[in-house]
């Protein structure tokens, strides 16, 4: 998974993800986002009763703020959600609201006289949970929100209502403070959202892919079945006809059952190797059947390039061999190869291995293996 570490979008070939993610991100936020505004409209709306207590004279041009620009905006916003244009501009528009609402307290700090207006500085904090955690804002809308509260509160301390050194030194202490745990904060909510978003997507990749050989394995086996049927039916005609025409000669007999009885076990145990690795050799991915044959676990083969279970002279050899159909581009090749089991043993695999393509690239080799170090055997011991 590659982001942007300025803006965690995704780049590289994790690029064409944004655009699918920014969807979903939505969906999964847009409740949240509702709710949000809702109760912030009404938490907000609340804090009326302190400017009624706190400063009778200025309550107000305080209700002003709250009542007349502040709670229609968070309203607004709430119904603003359903309509189809919040999509595209939901980001601005709670980055806004974030602005708007830091902007009343401190212009609240400005109104209220000392020590009153020390009570409002806590209310930046509020807006600074709220609007990094609550309100599902990503990382740099709401990074710029954040910093532009922060800058309106230096103008009005600094030049419109002039604050204690000490009190100034302490609250910028605590919203930059404040600001930067916030940011980190936003950046791990959006940062896990595209984890879970990009692992999402990559499973569901697995699973077509999965598909797609089971797929290919059963027509494989719809093939083999059918040509199992006819090679059966030849075999017993030839059968049939031997034990017509050699009747007396027992030593024929015994041959042609003997035949029909290998016969019979190749197709019951007719189960093929399944292997993938990527380009480099390494194995991605094994099925049971190959567990069952090597002796390994399928954790001992995860992670090991193929190479571990060929035998040591031959290894060059088939490195070469399927390095040439990477370089060439043959899509199917066949192969024989003894390989070593996890107890010791000598086996000779049959190979059908073919590229395995993503996007167009070839990422590895997938190849479907049987044992036929039997056939390698017999065919020793006729000549």
């Amino acid at each position: 998974m590659m982001l942007n570490l300025l803006t965690l979008k995704f780049a590289g070939k994790s690029s064409n993800l944004e655009a699918p993610f920014l969807r979903d991100y939505y969906q999964l936020s847009l409740p949240q986002v509702r709710i949000s505004a809702f109760l912030a409209a009404f938490v907000y709306a609340a804090f009326g009763y302190l400017d009624a207590i706190l400063m009778p004279e200025q309550r107000l041009t305080m209700w002003l703020i709250r009542f007349v620009i502040i709670f229609p905006v968070f309203l607004g916003t709430f119904f603003l959600s359903f309509s189809r244009i919040f999509e595209r501009y939901m980001q601005p528009i709670l980055a806004g609201n974030i602005i708007l609402a830091g902007g009343g307290i401190v212009c609240m700090i400005v109104i209220a006289p000392a020590p009153i207006n020390y009570y409002y500085y806590a209310g930046l904090l509020l807006v600074f949970m709220w609007g990094y955690t609550f309100v599902r804002l990503r990382f740099l809308w709401a990074s710029l929100a954040g910093w532009v509260l922060v800058a309106l509160y230096e103008i009005a301390a600094l030049w419109i209502s002039p604050t204690p050194h000490y009190v100034l030194i302490s609250n910028n202490f605590f919203f930059i403070t404040a600001n930067a745990i916030g940011m980190m904060a936003c950046c791990s909510i959006e940062f896990y959202a595209r984890r879970d978003f990009f692992m999402a997507h990559q499973l569901k990749i697995e699973r077509e892919n999965v598909k797609k050989i089971d797929q290919e394995m059963e027509e494989r086996l719809q093939k083999q079945t059918k040509e199992y049927k006819i090679v059966n039916r030849t075999l017993e005609q030839e059968i049939a006809g031997h034990k017509k025409v050699v009747a007396e000669k027992k030593a024929s007999l015994e041959e042609l059952q003997e035949r029909e009885k290998l016969y019979r076990a190749l197709v019951e145990n007719a189960n093929d190797m399944v292997l993938r690795t990527n380009i480099e050799g390494y194995f991605t991915f094994v099925n049971a059947s190959t567990v069952r044959i090597t002796g390994y676990d399928e954790k001992e083969l995860i992670g090991k390039h193929y190479s571990v279970l060929i035998h040591p002279d031959l290894r060059d050899s088939a490195n070469k061999f399927f390095k040439h159909q990477y370089v060439t581009g043959i899509q199917n090749t066949y192969s024989e190869y003894p390989v070593i089991t996890k107890d010791g043993r000598n086996l000779w695999l049959g190979q059908n291995t073919q590229l395995f393509f993503e996007n167009g690239e070839v990422v590895g080799f997938q190849a479907v293996s049987r044992d036929i170090t039997e056939h390698k055997r017999r065919g020793k011991a006729d000549g």
